[in-house]
């Protein structure tokens, strides 16, 4: 017979290795199951045993610490939350957010062929904490807005409008409105169609709406009191900006053929030239609507193509030069325009 030429012991143990490899085609892991599967079936004599050794084992004590980390991860995440938001139930609402980010990942894993591997436990490690900062923006967004005395429905349905919104403003960035689909909005914002539609009708209806919200501002900045010139429109349309900095670079700014511009003009008309009339009494309505014409449009212009290049404060001064020359003009007494 056969005989060993040495005796190997682990911790005064004897042991015999058998050792094998595994080629390109197949997962180390997977062939060490289907192996240990037939050991299992092996009735050993007392005190034999037979164990999975070499790169199987490393890799196990791996997944094994990778689990340990995902883990420690989701718990150091809570506790974050909860030092962040000072309360123990948003953090847990985001919390369950996680689960469906380890969905798609089984999902990406098992549509492309892959397995679960330690290079996968670490994309799922990194993915607990990035898929909660979606959570922890709407949250706090919803918390604000509830805080403010709106319902939660309410809460929850301004927060997709946002998220939308957002998301078309970046689109426009990089393409006219027309070429947009709401399957690109909806990928960009994370959300379903079913959810675009239970909103809008299309792109143009959500450019509409961040529009109107535009001028809401602008209506509530104007003023018109101890207002001489349209100066207080300018004025209008630089808080406006201050306070929607992303949709106005992506509708107004540079863009002076915008709608936006044209209804900003006909919605200071009417008071403008009201005030006009009292302090210009020997100009005609024709006059006043043709120098409001001018002005407006002329200086909306600067404003919007110079809004980069100079400051407010030089605007402003242009600005309220030009108007006291322009409207100087109608404070004496001349022929009709019929």
């Amino acid at each position: 017979g056969y005989t060993l030429g040495t005796i190997n012991r682990d911790a005064q143990t004897r042991y015999i290795s058998v050792t094998a490899g595994v080629d390109d085609d197949h997962n180390v892991s997977l062939l060490s199951n289907e192996i240990q599967k037939e050991l299992d079936k092996i009735d050993l004599p007392e005190g034999y045993s037979i164990e999975m050794a070499g790169e199987d084992e490393m890799i196990a004590d791996a997944m094994n610490q990778l689990y340990l980390m995902l883990l420690l991860a989701v718990i150091f995440i809570y506790l974050v939350m909860v030092a962040q938001f000072q309360s123990l139930l948003s953090p847990f609402i985001i919390m369950f957010t996680i689960p469906l980010a380890f969905t798609g990942g089984l999902f990406a894993l098992y549509f492309t062929g892959n397995e679960v591997s330690v290079v996968a436990m670490i994309g799922f490690v990194m993915l607990a904490g990035i898929i909660v900062n979606n959570g922890i923006v709407m949250v706090d967004f919803i918390n604000q807005l509830r805080r403010g005395g709106m319902e939660k429905k309410d809460a929850r349905k301004r927060y997709t409008q946002m998220v939308l919104k957002q998301s078309l403003l970046k689109l426009l960035k990089e393409k006219p409105v027309n070429r947009i689909t709401v399957k690109e909005v909806c990928e960009l914002a994370q959300l379903n169609r079913a959810t675009f539609y239970a909103h809008y009708s299309d792109c143009f209806a959500l450019l509409g709406s961040i529009e109107n919200e535009l001028i809401g501002v602008f209506e509530q900045s104007l003023r018109y009191v101890n207002s001489f010139d349209v100066t207080a429109l300018i004025e209008a349309i630089y808080e406006m900006i201050d306070q929607n900095q992303e949709a106005c670079r992506a509708l107004i700014l540079g863009n002076t053929s915008s709608t936006i511009l044209k209804r900003m003009i006909a919605l200071a008309k009417k008071d403008s030239i009201a005030y006009w009339r009292k302090e210009l009494p020997m100009a005609g309505d024709a006059e006043l609507e043709m120098m409001y014409t001018h002005l407006s449009n002329g200086l909306m212009h600067v404003v919007v193509e110079g809004y980069d290049q100079y400051s407010k404060k030089e605007i402003i001064r242009f600005v309220s030069r030009v108007v006291k020359i322009s409207l100087s003009l109608l404070k004496k007494p001349a022929e009709s325009f019929a």
